[in-house]
């Protein structure tokens, strides 16, 4: 997903567990993800994986692992 934009839909999101979809339109690709959040709600650790490439439901490429981080303050909170 490096270097590429893809837009992130929310599925669950409850006592610091994020799980959610993913789409890249661009790539012809999409798949889930899961992350848990740090208890100081600034940063989280989840994986992705691909649920299709272009025609292939099934995909072999196994996807990875990430880290998040508030990287400023959110306004209006």
């Amino acid at each position: 997903m490096i270097g590429s934009r893809a837009t992130l839909e929310t599925v669950v999101l409850t006592q610091g567990q994020w799980k959610g979809t993913w789409v890249q339109v661009g790539n012809d690709r999409e798949g889930g993800f899961e992350a848990r959040l740090a208890d100081n709600g600034l940063s989280a650790r989840g994986r992705w994986w691909y649920t299709r490439v272009g025609h292939d439901t099934d995909p072999l490429e196994p996807g990875g692992e990430f880290t998040l981080q508030r990287k400023g303050r959110l306004e209006g909170c």
